[in-house]
């Protein structure tokens, strides 16, 4: 199974645009599925990279904290 690597920009990106939280919560419960279906993981400097910002975003990655693997992670490989 494949697993796919999520950078900052994608969860900037769809909140700041087109899937804001309010408005496409739909997008962040399929976030949450696929990462439970082990689909998708993000790394640690991308969590940093998002606690730059005072926002709903900043919020809803520190409450996954666990999604962010450590930068050297292989990804089970």
């Amino acid at each position: 199974m494949t697993r796919y690597l999520i950078d900052t920009s994608v969860f900037v990106a769809a909140h700041q645009n087109f899937y804001a939280m309010d408005i496409c919560p739909g997008f962040w419960d399929w976030l949450e599925v696929m990462k439970k279906a082990d689909r998708i993981a993000s790394i640690q400097r991308v969590l940093t990279e998002l606690a730059d910002q005072e926002d709903a975003l900043k919020t809803w990655a520190f409450n996954r904290a666990d999604w962010f693997l450590p930068d050297n992670d292989q990804m089970g490989e």
